[in-house]
């Protein structure tokens, strides 16, 4: 039997997130938001991961906040359970990177793109989602096209 040690800095830090979620978390209820809150000047502000849901339970949104800003990723989701937008922020809340919507069926209905908050141009050139090489009539850089007979 093999044993891992885990650095005491992963630790606390694992125990630190558990007592923070803990103790300033609201109680999740039936369609609602719950997360930690920080405290910004007099005001109590969104401030981690937060969650929320629909009536039934199922989940409408998911993303974490900066001090009441919106950082890295968002998405939400249809009451259907299916995804509807994908959103990306920057630190000071800004849109940032790739935006995405999607469709009640899920399916992506529009792509867009923001730079630290400002609209950008940009086709799909170095875009994960895009189809590979070979697919969709493209050929793989050095791929020889084949005659069949």
């Amino acid at each position: 039997m093999r044993i891992h040690a885990i650095p005491l800095a992963h630790l606390g830090l694992f125990i630190g997130m558990v007592l923070l979620c803990g103790s300033c978390a609201e109680q999740a209820s039936e369609g609602a938001a719950s997360g930690p809150r920080a405290s910004v000047g007099d005001k109590k502000v969104r401030h981690g991961i937060w969650v929320e849901t629909y009536e039934d339970g199922s989940r409408k949104s998911h993303g974490r906040f900066t001090r009441g800003l919106p950082t890295g990723l968002h998405r939400t989701w249809h009451v259907n359970g299916q995804p509807a937008t994908e959103r990306r922020y920057d630190w000071d809340g800004k849109l940032h990177k790739k935006q995405v919507d999607f469709n009640e069926d899920g399916e992506r209905i529009a792509k867009f793109f923001y730079e630290h908050g400002e609209p950008e141009e940009k086709g799909d050139e170095g875009d994960p989602d895009k189809d590979p090489p070979g697919q969709a009539g493209e050929q793989s850089p050095g791929e020889r096209a084949i005659d069949e007979p």
